[in-house]
């Protein structure tokens, strides 16, 4: 094994901590015989563009820690992350979180401090992206805490990380949404694509997506061989599911315009529907914003179940649903592609359609390799069946499907909530353990034979003067020159 291979974390704490005491004793031995053979020996100098120092000068919790930077646009994801290493990984791990989020508020990481930087050109880069990273890097390459970062996440928006591409670091990609998020010209998808693959074939970063269909996504339009799935465990929720009120609920906390009005509140709607049933077990329906302003997870957990009426194909209240063990109902695929064609429910599926455009043609083709063949996702008026079948409360199990009102409510009657709460439940739990060991992969192969950068003593950091164009190639090379030279 390799003297200085990165130290993993473990479930025996203790032995993990002698094996590294072990390596600083050696560290220290080795420094003292070689003072002991030359005299005083100069500073020691390491470029921090290169390989981290092993010496740990400044510890996370009271021990060496590796450090990522997280600049999103959304609370959630990177959220669950830190809940995620805050369990498994014993402290090895710490997050900087300068969220751009609208919402940051409520997990007090609004970033307060941030250069270049901000709410208005995180998802574009705008107006120039080019010139916006040159100041970000100008910025931040001398930056002292930004010496200590060993890595990158990027969810919300993907790219994002095109701006943390000069810094050469391990860089963690887990795609939320459609990944061409801020890039709406044909021009700006492909540069967004060539910097994916340059990306990509870096062993020591990961392209991933939270959801089936996102991932799908990606390699039909990047032809990538395979893309992780990532789910998003939302354990942070901390309730379970404990009926105590009669409402089933319908969410989530959104909907398109209109589909209150004709699927839940209007003559042919679920409420309606309800009353004409009056024997069934479950006649009151309430949308979650009818009840509740602001929800606790409590509260939602204290409800039967809750019907699905989605707007988009993966959202964090879906995973959050599942992980309480909230009894799921969704409508089949050929009933959400009624109401996709006659109400447009699915509104966030494309940008297409967020513009309103749902027929619109993509502005790139698929790749070759692309396993979709032709069936582009973005022309979502001819191929929503298709894509759809990717959803995530498709591929999930314990999500009981309907095919109209009637049907649905007669499975509500006749369903063991407990029994499907408790499925739900050992999924999560199978899930959890098959998380884990992806992420375990995941940071093996980013900081395998590296230190902390943390650990690295502020007298041993060489500054550079680098051009973000000298720094880009170098650390991509396969990047076009013409693409980096240009002014945005």
């Amino acid at each position: 094994m390799h003297p200085f291979q990165r130290f993993r974390a473990t479930s025996k704490p203790n032995t993990r901590r002698t094996r590294l005491t072990i390596r600083f004793v050696f560290l220290f031995c080795c420094l003292g015989l070689a003072s002991w053979n030359v005299g005083r020996m100069p500073p020691l100098k390491l470029n921090v563009e290169n390989q981290p120092s092993f010496l740990s000068l400044e510890k996370h919790n009271g021990k060496a820690a590796f450090t990522f930077w997280s600049s999103d646009a959304h609370i959630s994801p990177i959220a669950d992350v830190k809940d995620l290493f805050a369990e498994w990984y014993d402290g090895d791990y710490r997050i900087i979180d300068k969220s751009l989020s609208n919402h940051c508020y409520l997990k007090g990481t609004c970033a307060q401090d941030l250069k270049v930087l901000n709410r208005s050109n995180v998802i574009h880069l705008s107006p120039c992206p080019n010139e916006l990273k040159r100041e970000f890097w100008r910025a931040y390459r001398n930056d002292e805490q930004m010496s200590t970062v060993d890595a990158f996440f990027c969810h919300h928006a993907t790219g994002l990380c095109e701006v943390f591409m000069a810094f050469g670091r391990p860089m963690i990609i887990v795609v939320s949404t459609r990944y061409e998020i801020g890039r709406r010209t044909r021009q700006a998808w492909q540069r967004l694509n060539e910097n994916l693959k340059a990306i990509a074939s870096n062993p020591r970063n990961t392209i991933a997506a939270n959801n089936r269909y996102d991932a799908e996504y990606i390699q039909h339009f990047t032809g990538f061989s395979q893309v992780r799935v990532l789910p998003n465990y939302c354990g942070y929720t901390n309730a379970l599911h404990k009926p105590t009120r009669p409402e089933i609920l319908i969410g989530p906390g959104r909907f398109a315009f209109g589909v209150k009005q004709m699927l839940i509140s209007g003559p042919k709607g679920i409420v309606k529907a309800a009353q004409n049933h009056a024997k069934l077990k479950y006649k009151e329906f309430r949308t979650i914003r009818q009840l509740y302003k602001h929800y606790t997870y409590e509260e939602l957990a204290s409800h039967p179940a809750i019907v699905l009426i989605p707007y988009q194909v993966s959202t964090m209240s879906f995973f959050e649903y599942y992980r309480m063990g909230i009894p799921l109902f969704a409508p089949s695929p050929d009933l959400l592609t009624m109401w996709q064609q006659k109400l447009k429910v699915m509104s966030e599926i494309s940008w297409n359609c967020v513009y309103g455009r749902c027929q619109d043609a993509s502005q790139i083709e698929g790749h070759t390799n692309s396993t979709h063949g032709k069936k582009d996702p973005n022309n979502v008026n001819n191929n929503f069946r298709y894509w759809i079948q990717f959803a995530d409360f498709y591929q999930w199990p314990h999500v009981t499907l309907f095919d109209d009102w009637n049907d649905l409510l007669h499975k509500l009657h006749a369903a063991d909530l407990n029994g499907i709460h408790d499925k739900m439940m050992e999924y999560s739990k199978q899930q959890k353990q098959s998380l884990k060991r992806e992420w375990d992969e995941i940071l093996d192969k980013a900081f395998d034979r590296l230190y902390p950068r943390s650990s690295l003593s502020k007298q041993s950091v060489t500054f550079t003067n680098q051009s973000w164009e000298d720094a880009m190639l170098r650390r991509y090379p396969t990047v076009s020159n013409h693409e980096v030279q240009a002014k945005c």
